[in-house]
């Protein structure tokens, strides 16, 4: 009776220790915000998801649901897919690649971010300020458009 108490108690102990928590911190992963001109031509609603590098690098895959106006006094909807690479903490660079795809056009107008993000680890508030200057495929030439947005949103 005393060994099988014996190893009760050692398979408690064995078991407590291995069950321990590990320090590591809690980050959040997904982002929602609202982004106001910037990646769309008026507003954009989107989701990121960020996949960690390492503890101060994060790639983010965001895709957002955007809606336009036209001469027509009709709207349309379009999306607009987004790789970013952020380098930071709490304050982050943000660079990056995008493209807005109008349903209505059928047109893909792609372009670079350039931008700051200001996003907690364990989530919360969060809003960014970037430069997406668009470039416009408008026969004969291409022009380039300086374009700049805002995003807030919250991290989980």
């Amino acid at each position: 009776m005393q060994r099988f108490w014996f190893s009760f108690l050692a398979l408690i102990i064995s078991l407590s220790v291995f069950s321990q928590n590990s320090h590591k911190k809690q980050s959040s992963n997904n982002t929602v915000y609202f982004e106001l001109l910037g990646s769309a031509p008026i507003a954009n609603i989107a989701y990121g998801h960020q996949i960690s590098v390492s503890s101060n690098k994060h790639i983010s895959i965001d895709l957002g649901i955007q809606y336009a106006p036209y001469y027509s006094n009709k709207w349309s909807l379009g999306m607009s897919p987004q790789l970013s690479f952020l380098t930071g903490t709490i304050h982050h660079a943000e660079i990056g690649i995008a493209c807005y795809y109008d349903f209505y056009w059928k047109e893909i107008v792609p372009f670079p971010k350039f931008g700051y993000r200001y996003q907690r680890n364990a989530g919360g508030f969060m809003y960014k300020v970037e430069f997406t200057p668009l470039f416009m495929m408008l026969k004969p030439v291409t022009t380039i458009v300086p374009w700049a947005g805002v995003a807030i949103g919250w991290a989980f």
